[in-house]
């Protein structure tokens, strides 16, 4: 599936690197759903970039944030904004600890005073109040990054819909998922929405089709009954049909699973299938 999100002139890509020793292992959850273990060096970068605007083509790098795990295995959470509104302008930012609240507190003052005084990307003055407020409640990386976190079953829920794996990282699991929660709210666009290979379900089996909802170019999806609509990729026709996005989906799923132990590939074999032609 791929993430929702807050407007269509942004685009947003999760990048992930892994170290060139170690293995992705798993582990299988109170829930039942198995997970990733990512080996310790793996890093994790949610990038979203901005069009440039007027006469210059292309997009600016307006936002970073990301996640570590250092050579013990432990967590760190890093930051990256412009230092301009400026097109391609240089980041700058900081990381903590994961649970160190004094390095979570000075992290977020500076990262903060930063953005409070400088142009987001494509602006010419800092930002207002407002964005200021919801950049401050975003800065939260614990509470939404919960270890082993079970998707969530109310689509009021104030997290993200999605489970998350060992590390409570949220994409390299996704990419690995045969089904995937979706918008529920006209906050955030869905961009699976209209797309001709993907299927929006309600019901634990999928016995009902999943109400589309839509306000200007914004689009969201419902159940009557009140549960997670959630959306299925028909992986083989998209990929036998040359769909450009669901080849990358294929080509992500076997670069993960070509650094999977033994143990994973068993568990996420089925995400392969359909998969065999792309190399």
């Amino acid at each position: 599936m791929r993430v929702s999100l807050p407007a269509r002139q942004h685009r947003v890509a999760v990048y992930l690197r892994l170290p060139t020793a170690g293995t992705i292992g798993v582990t299988v959850g109170d829930d039942g759903v198995s997970r990733l273990i990512l080996p310790p060096g793996s890093e994790a970068d949610r990038v979203t970039r901005v069009p440039l605007g007027g006469p210059h083509p292309g997009f600016t790098v307006a936002d970073v944030r990301g996640a570590s795990l250092d050579e013990q295995g432990r967590e760190h959470f890093h930051v990256y904004r412009p230092v301009h509104g400026g097109a391609h302008a240089p980041l700058v930012g900081y990381q903590w600890l994961r649970n160190d609240e004094a390095q979570r507190s000075r992290a977020h003052q500076l990262i903060v005073e930063h953005v409070r005084a400088t142009p987001r990307a494509g602006a010419s003055r800092p930002p207002s109040g407002h964005y200021l407020d919801r950049f401050t409640r975003l800065m939260h990386c614990e509470g939404c990054h919960q270890p082993n976190k079970a998707a969530e079953l109310a689509p009021t829920s104030r997290l993200p819909l999605w489970p998350t794996d060992a590390q409570g990282w949220y994409v390299p699991l996704a990419v690995m998922r045969l089904r995937g929660e979706l918008s529920t709210t006209a906050q955030f666009h869905d961009p699976n929405a209209g797309d001709p290979f993907v299927t929006a379900r309600c019901g634990v089996h999928g016995e009902r089709n999943a109400i589309e909802r839509q306000a200007g170019a914004v689009r969201w999806y419902q159940c009557e009954n009140g549960t997670v609509p959630y959306g299925v990729r028909a992986i083989r026709r998209a990929v036998a049909q040359h769909h450009v996005y669901s080849v990358a989906v294929c080509r992500s799923r076997r670069w993960l699973y070509a650094r999977m132990d033994a143990a994973a590939k068993a568990a996420f074999a089925n995400a392969i299938i359909g998969c065999e032609p792309i190399l």
